[in-house]
């Protein structure tokens, strides 16, 4: 996500607040996936995106793709706070995690970054 997005955000949305900072101060090895998610649950923000009209996969990358999107990294945020700061994950746990990186692939999302 750092690799593929994050310039990109930082270009388009330089003085966004991202909790405390604006993108533009945070340092690189400060982003976490909270970063993202952040900044994506922002319905303007979501709405500049998609106005750009990236293509991605042959799908036009709308407003509905970027709440999707934001859904899905949302979700992956909570299950990964979990098993990296508090408990291991449980097996249904376990299961959506695979989904939303595997079948439903969102990272390979981040390839968006390219096409803005």
């Amino acid at each position: 996500m750092k690799e593929m997005l994050l310039g990109k955000l930082k270009a388009l949305f330089p003085d966004e607040k991202t909790n405390k900072e604006k993108l533009c101060d945070i340092k690189e090895h400060k982003v976490t996936t909270g970063t993202f998610t952040t900044l994506l649950n922002k319905e303007e923000l979501r709405s500049r995106l998609a106005s750009r009209r990236a293509i991605l996969f042959e799908q036009v990358c709308d407003e509905q793709w970027w709440k999707e999107y934001a859904e899905e990294l949302e979700k992956f945020r909570l299950l990964r706070n979990i098993c990296c700061h508090s408990e291991p994950l449980n097996w249904q746990q376990e299961n959506e995690l695979i989904q939303i990186l595997f079948t439903k692939k969102e990272f390979i999302k981040t390839l968006v970054g390219d096409a803005l």
